[in-house]
């Protein structure tokens, strides 16, 4: 297995009509990966159903069912997993009804390693996020809720701003430990497509100083960025849950 998919077993459904395609599936996607492969679009969208894969590459040209109307279908009823279409040589052009019915990229055919491990490191960085944004998270007396939007201090409610909760979940997941500023930056900020100077993030690290007082500290490590930890149970990991 390769290491990079440890603990997380992707399963990946390839709909493709061509049966060279098909065979490279294996190879290409390595293991730690399990695959399901099929030739049409029909039986795209009952393997779908079957398996919940978290990533399903479509070819273009799918028979019986198009692949536009598989996307579409997996796009409304598939739990927010990704939908890829692939392309041979000279089809760039079928692509757009794919993506526009809800595929999220496109990817060549043949199958290359080169563009599928990228892929499937971006579905798992999504699928982490999404973990970690769905989580109850506790450190000592913080608990913060992630689909509740709540976050609590010794039982205390504390009214935070988006980027604050943001703030001291990313602080949270890694009590003891320190977050650099362009970690927070890029997590947080850049992620949603802001920018945000040094000095922002300084004013909400102070504002969650007084929320978290008594029960937490955030501390400044001069030139490295902020460490969260809990009053009396400073050597205790975080634990997280799904809610």
């Amino acid at each position: 297995m390769s290491s990079w998919l440890q603990p997380t077993t992707l399963r990946v459904l390839v709909a493709d009509e061509d049966p060279a395609a098909r065979a490279s599936v294996p190879a290409v996607l390595g293991a730690g990966v399990s695959a399901t492969v099929c030739d049409n679009g029909a039986e795209a969208l009952w393997q779908a159903g079957r398996v919940e894969p978290t990533v399903t590459i479509l070819s273009a040209t799918l028979p019986v069912v198009s692949a536009a109307a598989v996307a579409a279908v997996l796009s409304r009823h598939g739990g927010g997993h990704g939908v890829v279409v692939s392309v041979a040589v000279g089809q760039a052009d079928r692509a757009g009804a794919v993506l526009a019915a809800g595929a999220s990229g496109v990817v060549s055919r043949p199958y290359r390693v080169a563009e599928i491990e990228p892929l499937l490191r971006a579905h798992l960085a999504q699928m982490e996020q999404h973990r970690r944004e769905t989580a109850v998270v506790t450190a000592g007396a913080l608990e913060l809720d992630g689909p509740a939007f709540e976050a609590r201090a010794a039982g205390r409610r504390l009214r935070l701003t988006l980027r604050e909760f943001e703030l001291l979940r990313l602080l949270m997941l890694h009590a003891g430990g320190v977050v650099s500023p362009d970690r927070i930056r890029r997590e947080i900020w850049e992620s949603k497509g802001e920018t945000v100077t040094g000095n922002t993030i300084a004013v909400h690290i102070r504002h969650l100083r007084r929320h978290v007082a008594g029960v937490a500290e955030i501390v400044a490590v001069r030139r490295v960025g902020y460490r969260l930890t809990v009053s009396g149970d400073e050597a205790r990991a975080p634990e997280s849950r799904s809610a």
